[in-house]
């Protein structure tokens, strides 16, 4: 019988707790075996009686409490914990992710791989992510509370924690991204035109031991006008705040369910909409309110990833656990950038010098920025065999290299003499600094570009070869969001779904 290897993952976070206990600071905890043995030890789940305990067979639910009573000790004493789970699809991640959530530390999971070149970027993005933890400014014995105006109540909280009651909360810890979402509601009726005020305090201590104390105020103008309403929405914002409270659902509602409220979310919005305005348009037309018209499509993306995705079954549980923990923790510009990814094409970039759009891939003086190339729709309609093309999703940023490009783009870009070649040895190749010719450069300064504007978020880059037979690969057909991803419908047919159930229930 071979040997199971394992680890006292949970004694080992114990014993940091209990060290900094003093002074408070950071347990970083990597492994990449499971913890079944000693302290917050888990049993296998498949070993667990189904009859006796039905709630410990859910793979969402945590098998005890150990540590969520450790995480509030943690708390206590401004201990923040940070898990690196590598490469185990054994380790159960809904339980021992307690502490992390709760503590508001991070979670990092790196899904097994057996093809080299992932093998590649997922060492490197860890570093990265290690680098950032570590390097960037975090606060601690934070406390957050918000206050507002009668006539207003706020009836949850959700976060990493996932979902709290009452008006504040605590954390051992935090960083300049940790996001969480207030989820408000009218207690009495306002007149239009009426000001109502809301205020969020937040108490911490820095890097230093120095306490602060950071208030933010804010007032809004109430209205009845529908088009106010539409036309001023902050769809981004919106997204993420419906995505956090259907996440919070999932663990005790069954996927289709959530699914059928999101979807439910976006036809009563439209359907709101357009019954307000029919007046002014035709009974067949399918109107989409101007601020929000990215909101199918993002909620679209959203249900093709490995959360809801009809295919989850073909992904570990962990990964749909840290795929959860990721749209509840990551901030608001990384979670659209991963819903719809930014894609880009490349190899024609030296040319735009004698088209209307000049200077990609150079610093643009006025505004200070590097001037990327025009935006691509995420669907395979705008590939051609003859290119190349950048696409970035806030965790990667990932080149396509086609195989009918003139051969000079090889040599410039890759020191390579043909596609062949490139492909070859597809886990070598780079992007290389050293390399000065004119569209190297280029591509290295949008890339650049995009790095800064993703906040510190540092993204590796990804280089693969590709051709007309290989357009389904997983990393490139994932990324294309707006065609048919893992057995769901495109972009196009889900906004028709839209349109047929709002006339639907309107005639009803």
């Amino acid at each position: 019988t071979p040997r199971i290897q394992s680890t006292q993952t949970g004694a080992a976070i114990k014993a940091g707790v209990e060290a900094l206990m003093e002074n408070g600071g950071r347990v970083m905890v990597f492994t990449s075996n499971p913890s079944t043995i000693g302290y917050a030890a888990c049993i296998p789940r498949e070993k667990i009686n189904k009859e006796k305990e039905p709630e410990r067979v859910n793979i969402f639910y945590p098998q005890h409490d150990t540590l969520a009573n450790l995480a509030e000790i943690a708390c206590k004493n401004q201990i923040v914990v940070d898990q690196f789970i590598f490469m185990s699809t054994t380790y159960d991640l809904a339980t021992m992710a307690v502490i992390s959530n709760l503590s508001g530390g991070h979670v990092q999971y790196y899904q097994p791989s057996n093809d080299m070149l992932t093998m590649n970027s997922t060492f490197e993005k860890m570093h990265y992510d290690l680098t950032r933890i570590v390097t960037r400014p975090n606060y601690y014995d934070v406390k957050f509370m918000i206050r507002f105006s009668l006539g207003i109540d706020c009836f949850e909280m959700l976060g990493p924690f996932n979902k709290k009651l009452g008006e504040a909360f605590e954390l051992g810890g935090c960083d300049p991204d940790y996001l969480f979402y207030y989820n408000l509601r009218l207690s009495e009726s306002f007149k239009p035109k009426d000001n109502v005020d809301f205020q969020i305090v937040c108490l911490y201590n820095d890097n230093y031991g120095k306490r602060y104390l950071r208030v933010f105020n804010s007032t809004l103008e109430t209205t009845d006008e529908v088009a106010k309403l539409f036309t001023t929405a902050d769809v981004d914002a919106m997204t993420k705040a419906i995505i956090m409270k259907e996440i919070s659902m999932t663990y005790r509602a069954d996927f289709e369910k959530v699914r059928k409220n999101l979807e439910d979310r976006v036809i009563n919005s439209f359907k709101f909409y357009r019954v307000k305005e029919k007046s002014t348009t035709p009974p067949g037309q399918l109107i989409l309110p101007v601020s929000l018209r990215y909101l199918p499509l993002y909620i679209n993306s959203f249900i093709k990833k490995g959360v809801l995705s009809k295919n989850r079954n073909m992904i570990s549980s962990n990964q749909i656990i840290y795929l959860m923990s990721k749209f509840m923790r990551d901030p608001l510009y990384s979670t659209i950038k991963f819903l719809y990814p930014k894609f880009y094409r490349i190899d024609d970039i030296v040319t735009y010098n004698v088209e209307p759009i000049t200077n990609v891939g150079l610093l643009n003086e006025k505004y200070g920025i590097i001037q990327k190339p025009n935006l691509l729709a995420l669907s395979k309609d705008h590939i051609d065999f003859d290119s190349a093309y950048m696409i970035d999703n806030g965790d990667y940023i990932s080149l396509f290299i086609f195989d009918q490009i003139e051969d000079t783009f090889y040599s410039d870009v890759f020191g390579v003499g043909n596609w062949t070649e490139g492909k070859q040895n597809e886990d070598q190749m780079m992007i290389s600094e050293d390399n000065q010719s004119d569209i190297n450069q280029r591509i290295l300064n949008i890339i650049s570009q995009l790095r800064s504007e993703n906040s510190g978020h540092f993204q590796p880059i990804r280089v693969f070869f590709v051709d007309e037979s290989t357009l389904r690969k997983p990393e490139l057909a994932q990324l294309l969001v707006e065609d048919r991803v893992n057995d769901e419908v495109n972009y196009s047919d889900f906004l028709c779904m839209i349109h047929t159930e709002i006339q639907k229930r309107i005639i009803a």
